[in-house]
């Protein structure tokens, strides 16, 4: 039977009741009296014991226990938590060429996160790029687009300010000859500069952004004479990447069960899942499997793989990650192949009333709990299912009015129906007054 510990009230009151019915004829206490002093601090007493007896509950179970008492849960069924890694990848010094960056040099940016080269680097051509790793782990060292750091100590001829974010930048309408490495590039159509780190000559450069920004069809120039046209927008070639925060209660319980209630066979579907999620490296992690038996023919083993974060499809790096982690694991006698989740992003448009904050925020709440829970690879999402979820966030009434997948693009309001291993992800909820 579940355990349902007293309240310090329910407590305080049951010892006076005893106290009257035992002592006093069932006579009603003065309120000043010593007995009801007593009864509180017996009450109080028992009531830690109860606390203790209610955390005891929770930690004896592992679909209960957190923290460290659930690492131990894990350390018994062989499971460990997966930790926290560090973030990595190029920076671009500048200086008078021939200063040198020792390994260890310190650097900290705008949000107080602070990173150490991990090799010496020579300034040349004006720059330098050297690999630096975060000195804390966990997400929040990631650099995704164009950042400034700063020596902590400053350097003799290197400059204070270094800068995070390769870019890749193409190019077309080239004139006066070809760009060289070290070039400082100005962009004329629009406030924006960025310095050249590595060019092919044939419309393609990477460079690290240094001000403003390159768009579509910006003529830029090195200030020498030559000239070129931006074609497309840079998109971000190499940045710092790779920290990721130790594995949650959430996900560490449910791999914890998995191995409980899906004993090891020697390789049944539930051995490949649980193997691919066990895989975490500098390239991510696995929080999502699912096993095709005989695909794409009798004697493989295809592996469907989600990864954790905010974009749920796994790198081509944390395939080979999962490749290589399932090879030393898989029967001698089947083939393994790994493919990531092809996402198809959902958007709704509904009508409700009343139309207020609060009952968006429950309908997206609702949506997003029933994508997380129900979505599989080639698995469809019924209509049922989806009203369901918007008619149980308190709205009065409702109406979809719009489905659209991307890719895909509008269909009927239906069952959202997906193929092989197409993977349903919620993308936007668009309001109207019904």
């Amino acid at each position: 039977m579940p355990f349902t510990r007293p309240t310090l009230q329910e407590l305080i009151n049951r010892v006076e009741s005893d106290a009257e019915a035992l002592l006093t004829g069932r006579v009603a206490l003065l309120r000043k009296a010593v007995i009801r002093i007593f009864a509180r601090l017996i009450a109080g007493a028992s009531h830690i014991a109860y606390g203790f007896i209610q955390k005891v509950a929770e930690i004896i179970m592992p679909d209960t226990a957190i923290g460290e008492n659930l690492d131990r849960h894990a350390y018994i069924w062989g499971v460990a938590r997966k930790a926290a890694t560090f973030a990595n990848g190029p920076v671009m010094f500048t200086g008078d060429n021939g200063s040198v960056i020792p390994v260890e040099t310190d650097l900290q940016d705008a949000l107080g996160n602070e990173y150490t080269t991990t090799a010496d680097g020579v300034i040349i051509v004006g720059i330098a790029v050297v690999e630096v790793q975060a000195k804390s782990p966990g997400v929040n060292s990631n650099v995704l687009e164009s950042r400034q750091l700063n020596l902590i100590a400053p350097l003799v001829a290197v400059d204070s300010e270094v800068r995070a974010g390769q870019f890749e930048l193409l190019y077309d309408t080239l004139t006066g000859g070809l760009f060289a490495v070290g070039n400082t590039i100005t962009n004329t159509t629009q406030t924006g500069s960025a310095i050249v780190i590595d060019d092919n000559g044939i419309g393609e450069m990477k460079v690290y952004i240094v001000a403003g920004e390159f768009s579509d069809n910006d003529v830029f120039n090195n200030g020498s004479g030559v000239s070129a046209a931006v074609t497309g927008t840079p998109l971000l070639y190499a940045g710092i990447t790779g920290g990721q925060d130790a594995e949650v209660d959430d996900d560490l319980r449910e791999r914890i069960l998995q191995r409980i209630q899906q004993q090891p066979s020697g390789g049944t579907a539930a051995d490949f899942e649980r193997w691919a999620k066990e895989v975490v490296t500098a390239n991510g992690s696995i929080n999502g499997a699912w096993t095709f038996p005989a695909t794409p023919t009798p004697g493989y083993v295809t592996v469907v793989c989600k990864a954790a974060g905010a974009d749920p499809v796994p790198s081509a790096g944390l395939i080979t990650d999962v490749e290589d982690y399932l090879d030393d694991r898989r029967p001698v006698t089947c083939d393994v192949l790994v493919e990531p989740i092809v996402k198809v992003e959902v958007a709704l448009a509904i009508d409700i009333t009343p139309n207020t904050t609060v009952i968006q925020t429950a309908i997206e709440d609702n949506l997003q709990e029933l994508f997380e829970a129900e979505a599989a690879p080639g698995e469809d999402m019924l209509i049922s299912h989806l009203r369901s979820a918007i008619g149980n966030s308190g709205v009065f009434d409702y109406n979809i009015t719009g489905i659209t997948l991307s890719p895909g693009g509008t269909q009927p309001i239906q069952d959202i129906a997906v193929t092989d291993f197409e993977y349903l992800v919620l993308d936007t909820v668009t309001f109207s007054t019904l």
